[in-house]
């Protein structure tokens, strides 16, 4: 199950980092900051077409989970035996209700790829004002929050989830 408006709101986010990227590509320095330690020290240097990779890791990466959403919903239906879940009992329960269970672990993985496109562009942009010296690091505090958001948001799913096969059983549905 995919919500357009999540599919919209990640391809213009994708969209607006490129944007960023085309317009100022050209009056980066030649050596751009490639990778930070933890206190967000660069502590590796490339050259600037190294952050076209970069976010063309994270478009991929961004996009590819966002559209797992869509493959998970359908997989839900078809082959209920491909996806794990702590309790796979749902597997037997009808198809439209195997969807039901689904739904929120697909709304989840939709959300996560929105947030993977964030902590990329903001990596992106992070680099870019380090490797032009308007920023001595870049600031790992966000980079943690992003993380924890991540996580939050499989959990989420994953227990809503959860909770949809323990309430389809309880009502008898399932």
């Amino acid at each position: 199950m995919i919500r357009w408006g999540l599919l919209a709101l990640l391809l213009l986010a994708l969209t607006g980092l490129w944007v960023v990227i085309a317009i100022g590509y050209r009056d980066l320095p030649a050596q751009v900051p490639t990778h930070f330690n933890f206190a967000g020290t660069p502590d590796r240097w490339g050259s600037k077409s190294e952050l076209l990779v970069l976010a063309g890791v994270g478009s991929g990466m961004a996009l590819a989970i966002s559209t797992l959403s869509w493959w998970i919903g359908r997989l839900a239906v078809s082959r209920p035996g491909w996806i794990n879940m702590p309790d796979n009992s749902w597997r037997t329960f009808p198809a439209e209700l195997r969807a039901w269970v689904m739904a929120p672990m697909c709304l989840s993985l939709q959300c996560l790829g929105l947030v993977l496109a964030g902590v990329f562009s903001f990596i992106y942009v992070g680099s870019v004002a380090v490797a032009r010296g308007s920023a001595a690091t870049l600031a790992s505090w966000p980079m943690i929050c992003l993380v924890v958001v991540c996580l939050g948001i499989v959990l989420v799913g994953l227990l809503n989830s959860t909770r949809r096969i323990r309430l389809a059983k309880q009502t008898g549905l399932g």
